[in-house]
């Protein structure tokens, strides 16, 4: 169903109220778009079927999108559209609800977005499971809406009690590793050539089969290195401390 009117002097659309629903989906619009005068639109979509949104975004950019997420509860996206038609910009915010990525199930994500061809932006994004809580700022300069090598990013992400093994799902990587996660890491530079600093902690963990109490150290990235300073590392009544660098490329320390 939808209301509106079309003035074609303008090219522009005048939408008193559109909206679109399935068993599953639901999407509403109201606002205006013209070719002189911009766009100025507000919308919600909501869904329990990520399947119906990916299929409709296959049917319309021509591309099939396969997404690794499990949806068991809803997403909710509320957001607004303004500027010039060709160069729009979209704030949104966002929320899902039970769902699993990579076969690991979490209970809720939440964020706020800004988008335009020229910056993206990510306020108060938040991925939750239980007492664990992954916590991202972040900021990107684009090249036409998208990522290049040379795009200058600022982020910070925190981590709160998070399973090694649900942080590298979120990585796309399976490695030995297990143990409680807590953190906080501070991202400069450039897609290409980040560099990162902060802190890690890990308790009750295991690397390669090999059992330990905690680990905590400073993190430094940079030039393809990962440097560990001022390590501690706990088993039983055993402690090893010190510095290392490990190298990201040969996949050794130093």
């Amino acid at each position: 169903m939808w209301r509106g009117s079309y003035q074609g002097r303008g090219s522009e659309l005048d939408l008193k109220e559109a909206r679109l629903a399935t068993e599953a989906s639901s999407v509403w619009a109201s606002g205006r778009i013209g070719r002189t005068s911009g766009a100025a639109l507000e919308f919600r979509l909501e869904t329990k079927r990520l399947e119906e949104l990916t299929h409709a975004a296959a049917v319309l950019a021509g591309v099939k999108t396969e997404l690794p997420v499990w949806l068991d509860g809803r997403a909710v996206v509320r957001g607004a559209v303004s500027g010039a038609v060709e160069r729009p910009e979209v704030m949104a915010a966002v929320e899902v609800s039970d769902f699993a990525y990579e076969g690991r199930e979490w209970d809720g994500l939440a964020g706020r977005v800004q988008w335009s061809a020229q910056r993206l932006r990510l306020t108060a994004g938040r991925l939750s499971k239980g007492r664990a809580v992954i916590a991202v700022n972040l900021t990107a300069q684009l090249n036409d809406g998208g990522l290049s090598d040379e795009s200058a990013v600022e982020a910070e992400f925190s981590v709160r009690d998070t399973e090694f093994e649900d942080l590298a799902a979120l990585a796309g990587r399976k490695d030995p590793v297990v143990g409680s996660v807590s953190g906080l890491l501070r991202v400069r530079g450039t897609r290409k050539e980040p560099r990162a600093a902060g802190w890690i902690e890990v308790r009750r963990g295991a690397a390669w089969e090999e059992p330990f109490d905690s680990l905590r150290s400073g993190v430094a990235v940079d030039s393809g290195q990962v440097r560990l300073s001022n390590f501690r590392l706990s088993k039983g009544k055993g402690t090893v401390s010190g510095s290392a660098t490990f190298h990201l490329e040969r996949k050794d320390f130093q």
